[in-house]
């Protein structure tokens, strides 16, 4: 005969499952529902901000690289020309709409756990750091680059020295750039495996964008830097090497989709020219070298900083991921927003900027004047204009516009070619594409995306707990109705508790 279980514990139960239904906990994050209003979660994280630092002395790691950062935005803000408008220059706006793709895009993650994270920096110490980290490597290295100049010899001797110690190589490139296919011939000469992304197959990518770097499987490079003589030599580029098998296992994911879709190399046809692209290249190029001045000026970071400890981050990407969570983050600003960009023009994000100078966040934006293309100098000189000149109205007194402040980076980099944002001095999103349509870009209202690859991350100076303004695909929302039955249940629980005590101990 079969025992019938008492009404009372049914009830608890139900009550317990309730509790775990409702309250979810996930990992380390108790993460909030991106269903939540944004005016609320900022309250909410306002509010319960906590350092990741324990009670005792000890360094917060994190908030030391994003101290690092704030320093060298000190640095280039100082050296930067403030921005003046020009009666006929043109300043556009980038549209909305963007075609969706049948892309799956993965999730992003959120990491917490002990870590060493290196800034690295160009011009001042990037060469020499790439071509340690691949000489740092004994199993594996995979390398997704926009292009490979072949000038570079000593990062491709670095490369053909690790195939030749024992170590499986592979290469990804875009196929934008015929500078890379001399590149790829000595690499395949070697044995090394080339692929190229190429955008007229369903690769789901407009351009192989990344520059990135993954070494045994444990460490990986997300920066700004491409691999031009240029890039590396002359230009402000910035980048982490982070050194994290956890971390490193997300983005081997990724690269290793990528390796997937894209074609094996063809000496005969795989490579283009920017030019056949963009007809203006050469034209723009030589006004921005007559634009230029030489030499660069001195600075203080020729020696790069390994920063070790417990750290916090989201690990992200384009076209995947990476927007939702920039946008939420720079949503939840509360004092400051600085941002250090090649290319500011996503629409949506200039929306939630906008808003933020509204509600009378101090905003600093260092953008490049004088990129290749004209109309992404347009969209600089239209985000520059309309948040600098014209303003926006205040939320607290809508008859009073409220401005940001605006700079050209310093003449003397070839290009500002960074892609970093501060957030309240405590977050930091850094990453290898730009703060625009392609490298940025929102889902489709049917959760299709479209647009280039780029590897994000974000660094966060507080615990993600408290930081992270979004879930992910574990995110369970507390809606009103779970709020009601919980508690019912509560108070059901309440008496029937008081009662069984009653029953045991005869109250």
């Amino acid at each position: 005969m079969v025992k019938k279980i008492p009404r009372k514990k049914i009830i608890l139960l139900l009550f317990a499952l309730l509790l775990l239904q409702t309250f979810p906990i996930n990992s380390k994050f108790l993460r909030i529902s991106p269903s939540v209003n944004n005016v609320l979660t900022s309250e909410i994280l306002k509010a319960q901000k906590t350092p990741i630092k324990s009670e005792s002395s000890e360094t917060n790691a994190s908030q030391d690289v994003i101290d690092y950062f704030r320093q060298l935005f000190q640095n280039d803000w100082d050296l930067g020309e403030v921005y003046i408008p020009v009666d006929d220059e043109t300043r556009r706006t980038q549209s909305y709409d963007r075609a969706g793709s049948g892309y799956e895009p993965f999730l992003k993650k959120e990491i917490y756990g002990t870590m060493d994270i290196t800034p690295i920096l160009s011009p001042d110490n990037s060469e020499a750091e790439i071509i340690k980290l691949i000489n740092r490597a004994t199993t594996t290295l995979k390398i997704e680059q926009m292009y490979f100049y072949s000038a570079l010899t000593d990062i491709i001797n670095a490369i053909i020295d690790a195939e030749h110690r024992g170590v499986d190589c592979q290469v990804i490139l875009d196929d934008s750039n015929d500078e890379s296919d001399a590149t790829a011939n000595m690499l395949t000469e070697e044995l090394i495996e080339v692929k190229v992304s190429n955008s007229l197959v369903p690769v789901y990518f407009d351009t192989m964008h990344n520059k990135g770097i993954i070494v045994d499987s444990e460490i990986v490079l997300i920066s700004s830097i491409n691999w031009s003589p240029t890039s590396l030599r002359d230009n402000r580029e910035a980048g982490l090497i982070i050194e994290n098998a956890e971390v490193a296992a997300y983005y081997e994911e990724l690269f290793d989709h990528d390796w997937d879709v894209c074609l094996d190399y063809d000496p005969d046809n795989s490579f283009g020219s920017i030019e056949d692209k963009d007809p203006s290249f050469s034209q723009m190029l030589t006004k921005t070298e007559d634009s230029k001045q030489f030499p660069k000026k001195s600075n203080d970071f020729s020696n790069p900083e390994t920063i070790s400890g417990e750290m916090a981050l989201t690990v992200m990407a384009s076209p995947d991921n990476c927007f939702d969570v920039v946008a939420n983050l720079l949503s939840i600003a509360q004092s400051t927003i600085i941002i250090s960009v090649y290319t500011l023009s996503q629409p949506y994000l200039l929306d939630i900027i906008a808003d933020r100078i509204a509600h009378g966040i101090d905003v600093k934006l260092l953008l490049e004047k004088y990129q290749v293309g004209p109309y992404e100098r347009s969209y600089n000189r239209g985000a520059l204009y309309n948040f600098t000149q014209l303003g926006i109205p205040s939320v607290a007194n809508p008859n009073v516009n409220l401005t940001a402040v605006g700079k050209w980076a310093d003449t003397d980099f070839y290009f500002q070619h960074c892609k970093y944002i501060i957030i309240d001095d405590e977050i930091l999103i850094l990453s290898s594409g730009n703060l625009s349509r392609a490298s940025c870009p929102k889902p489709q209202d049917d959760g299709d995306v479209d647009g280039n690859r780029d590897w994000w991350v974000v660094v966060y100076g507080s615990d993600p707990q408290d930081l992270i303004p979004s879930g992910t695909d574990s995110t369970k929302k507390i809606s009103g109705y779970n709020l009601g039955i919980y508690f019912v249940f509560t108070i059901i629980g309440i008496i029937c508790i008081s009662k069984m005590l009653k029953e045991r101990y005869h109250l």
